[in-house]
């Protein structure tokens, strides 16, 4: 997949963002080409019903408009360049690797504060916690997700010129990481919303009109319409993808007060 690097002219200083580049096709690309296949169709489906818009005015045309998902490292480079700038030693699968073992730790401690091994322990416990007092969460979310996040794309976008959806890749494994969720499911989640924009933008109602104003449109109203819909996609899957509700649940707080209480809105409005 050629596109896959055509925006990539900037060289990482972070060798575990170099490490996710390098070893997309290997390691990551058949999980989201998921989306592509096992995905897309169904979250389709599900915003065609829930909305009651159309990607094709005539009802008995089989195939609707298209819509392009492609997959990069992030938007124009600029999610590296925080790393680079915030966070240029960090080893995001180190970190998940400690985070875990410090959960571990804690949960056995009782049973290894006698003895010899006493110490050791301890030891292990201690150099665990400062690493991630070095590399504190709230710090790394808030950094690298929620101010960026105020004012660009960081996960995946939808562009209204051509009706394109991207993924960014770099920052969804991370966050998966660091959250400690499913890459699948985080995917489907933000996928769920772009696709939600696509349905509202380009969608056909019953009268054969679309929204052609919507991108002049405030952006509150337009991002709380997508995570009200996609709040009801995770609400159909939760189910028996419980992993797609879990994802969706750590995005929450990435999303910005204004977007929530919009959705919030949307709930009331159209319940």
């Amino acid at each position: 997949m050629p596109e896959l690097f055509d925006q990539y002219h900037y060289e990482p200083k972070n060798k575990s963002v170099n490490a996710i580049i390098r070893e997309f096709e290997k390691e990551y690309q058949e999980i989201f080409e998921l989306a592509k296949t096992k995905w897309n169709h169904s979250i389709r489906e599900f915003h065609r019903d829930a909305t009651g818009l159309k990607l094709s005015r005539n009802s008995s045309i089989g195939r609707g408009m298209t819509i392009q998902i492609r997959f990069l490292p992030d938007e124009e480079n600029q999610f590296i360049k925080l790393i680079d700038e915030h966070f240029p030693e960090l080893d995001f699968m180190e970190y998940t690797k400690i985070r875990s073992l410090h959960d571990a730790l804690i949960h056995s401690d009782p049973y290894f504060q006698i003895g010899e091994i006493g110490l050791p322990f301890q030891q292990l416990v201690d150099y665990c916690s400062k690493y991630l007092d070095r590399y504190n969460l709230k710090k790394l979310h808030s950094l690298l997700f929620t101010e960026m996040g105020k004012s660009k794309d960081v996960l995946g976008a939808y562009y209204f010129k051509d009706s394109r959806i991207e993924l960014y890749y770099v920052p969804l494994i991370i966050f998966s990481q660091i959250h400690r969720i499913s890459l699948e499911h985080l995917i489907v989640v933000v996928l769920a919303h772009e696709l939600a924009h696509a349905y509202h933008h380009i969608g056909f109602d019953t009268d054969g009109y679309q929204w052609d104003e919507m991108s002049k449109t405030d952006s509150n109203i337009v991002e709380g319409l997508a995570q009200y819909y996609t709040s009801l996609f995770v609400e159909d899957q939760e189910t028996i993808y419980p992993g797609v509700k879990d994802a969706y649940l750590e995005l929450l707080a990435y999303q910005t007060v204004s977007t929530r209480a919009t959705a919030s809105l949307c709930s009331v409005i159209f319940c």
